[in-house]
């Protein structure tokens, strides 16, 4: 059933903004995680982050700092094309002891790559205010989950180029 709901809700997605809202609203709610965020590999040197769920201001803007080769959990799935589970505040701190500063409240965290036909695309990442065991179920739900949300964001980047391609089209032919 929540799996159903998200690729309902990803379905009606034609922008990165558009799919980064139905998989955290969908994931946030079935996770009952505390915040959530889609980001993404840009020309820039930092990670685009086209929506997230349940941050402060100061996350977010953090969050839209984060470099490719930042020590955190989503840069970090991102490059090595590997999901990160933190069970714990000790875990969280001991591999990511610069994520404490940043999210002083999580205790923790899942962070998973988006990857299309080897290509990775960014990574989704869900925050905990609790210490939490991630089971099999779990963690095969929020890979499915990440393995949907980089279809959808193939299909909006898809759908953008394809309408930009008509665009130039339609001007050429223009008097």
């Amino acid at each position: 059933v929540r799996l159903h709901s998200l690729i309902v809700a990803l379905a009606a997605a034609s922008t990165p903004e558009a799919v980064a809202e139905a998989v955290l609203r969908e994931g946030v709610n079935a996770l009952g995680a505390s915040g959530g965020g889609v980001l993404l590999a840009a020309d820039s040197p930092t990670l685009a982050v086209p929506g997230t769920v349940g941050y402060d201001e100061k996350v977010v803007a953090r969050l839209r700092s984060e470099s490719r080769d930042a020590e955190l959990p989503a840069a970090a799935a991102m490059r090595t094309g590997e999901p990160i589970w933190l069970e714990s505040r000790a875990e969280r701190d001991e591999r990511f002891p610069e994520l404490g500063g940043m999210e002083a409240t999580t205790m923790s965290m899942c962070a998973v790559p988006l990857i299309v036909e080897e290509r990775r695309l960014g990574a989704l990442r869900f925050s905990f205010t609790e210490a939490r065991l991630f089971d099999a179920e779990e963690r095969s739900f929020v890979v499915a989950m990440a393995a949907q949300t980089a279809q959808a964001l193939e299909r909006a980047r898809l759908s953008r180029q394809q309408a930009d391609a008509s665009r130039r089209l339609q001007r050429s032919l223009l008097p």
